[in-house]
């Protein structure tokens, strides 16, 4: 069985887990959330679904198409080789259409640990193939099937390195992270990987890191990807001699050369933060979580915000902190984070809803005046203990995707689900 976050971030470090400087910025005050601004369309599982599964732990839409990861699926026999399930719109409901596995795919591979796509590409993830080497899994739409085209592996990847941990793709260019991958000496520093479509073929033209990483950075754990501009989180990063404070990086695109321009941290940040291991950009906005901050002082309160920078005159620079207005300790705040057309959406799956204790939400935040402000809160309608609701998220124009990857679905713990939402009008 995969193992949570959770547990990562206590073992934060380990090779084989599967796994700005910033100005103060004061918290915004919310306005009034308006539970009714969604409502629940329709909730989501795998067909064959079975206990373990965690469907939910990656989800990615674009218009008319929905990818879930279920990482953690036995096919053929294969304990945890991993699925991901395709579902499509039909007559405003979503329909599974598909099941994409990797013809080669074995035991442990961990296949839609990451998904991405923006047609007629679909990229997947499965950083655990290979003795932890990693692969990435390009699928190609054709009318209403994808078929699997490509395999994309690092150049010089190596054991353990868990290339396609992450992945952030538009169609034309794709960015991979490899969260252990070996800079200079510096093991476990992490890299990204910039691939591009030349005519339908994907080739790597770069690989890239932190011009200031150490050992033990996992440089690449987030990545996002807006046009010419790309921002990758390194969550693990010591900061000002904090252990996993954490940073993320921004870098410029001019032709096919990926340029460092800064590096982003909390300058309120402190040890454990794991600033950076969720990032979303857009509209000139960068969004960075911080799952591990506090708000009351408890260094260890877990319970998190979101740090919100604009870019003005060439630079990142600090806009805002976002944080539930009914927070509380071990809420897992900015675990998750998608943004969109001055929308943004950010899970924290350690919230208790009814009395089940992370059971998970999801947190709404709309743009009024250059700044986000809480506009409503989701949380699943059938809440269970450690359901993770939120654990993904995904944002498509008035529609919300929600996973809870340790969801009970169909009599089985632990297979998950996914929820949907539409905004009302």
């Amino acid at each position: 069985m995969i193992m949570s976050r959770v547990s990562w971030l206590r073992l934060a470090g380990s090779l084989i887990g599967l796994f700005c400087n910033y100005l103060p910025a004061a918290t915004v005050e919310p306005d009034v959330r308006n539970p009714l601004l969604f409502e629940l369309k329709q909730q989501i599982t795998s067909s064959d679904g079975a206990t373990d599964d965690q469907f939910g732990w990656s989800i990615a839409a674009e218009s008319g198409v929905a990818l879930v990861g279920a990482p953690n699926t036995t096919v053929g026999g294969k304990s945890g080789q991993g699925v991901v399930y395709v579902f499509t719109e039909t007559n405003g409901t979503w329909v599974q259409t598909q099941v994409l596995t990797a013809i080669n795919g074995q035991s442990g591979d961990a296949f839609g640990i990451s998904v991405s796509v923006a047609s007629p590409w679909a990229f997947i993830g499965a950083p655990n193939t290979d003795n932890f080497r990693g692969a990435v899994y390009v699928f190609r739409r054709s009318g209403r099937t994808w078929i699997e085209g490509q395999t994309l592996i690092g150049s010089d990847a190596t054991t353990f390195n868990q290339f396609g941990w992450s992945i952030a793709q538009d169609g034309r260019r794709a960015l991979i992270g490899s969260i252990n991958a070996t800079v200079g000496t510096n093991s476990s520093q992490g890299a990204v990987y910039f691939f591009k479509n030349d005519s339908g073929l994907w080739s790597e033209s770069q690989k890239f890191s932190s011009s200031d990483g150490v050992s033990g950075d996992s440089f690449g754990w987030a990545v996002a990807l807006d046009h010419d501009d790309a921002l990758v989180g390194a969550g693990f990063a010591t900061v000002d001699d904090h252990e996993f404070q954490g940073a993320a990086y921004t870098f410029h695109r001019d032709g096919d050369l990926w340029t460092e321009t800064q590096k982003l941290t909390a300058d309120n940040g402190e040890a454990f933060d794991f600033f950076g291991l969720a990032v979303a950009l857009g509209r000139n906005q960068a969004l960075v979580g911080a799952e591990g901050a506090s708000t009351d002082g408890n260094p260890f309160s877990n319970q998190g915000v979101v740090y919100v920078y604009s870019h003005e005159d060439q630079s990142w620079n600090p806009l805002q902190t976002l944080a539930a207005s009914d927070g509380e300790p071990s809420d897992s705040f900015g675990h998750s984070i998608s943004s969109q057309g001055g929308r943004a959406l950010v899970g924290a799956p350690g919230v208790t809803v009814n009395g089940a204790a992370a059971a998970g939400a999801i947190y709404t935040f709309d743009q009024v005046n250059r700044l986000l402000k809480e506009t409503g809160k989701l949380t699943p309608n059938d809440a269970v203990e450690n359901g993770q609701y939120g654990w993904s998220v995904s944002l498509l124009k008035a529609s919300v995707f929600a996973g809870a990857y340790n969801a009970t679905a169909g009599g089985h713990e632990r297979q998950g689900a996914a929820y949907i939402y539409i905004k009302k009008q």
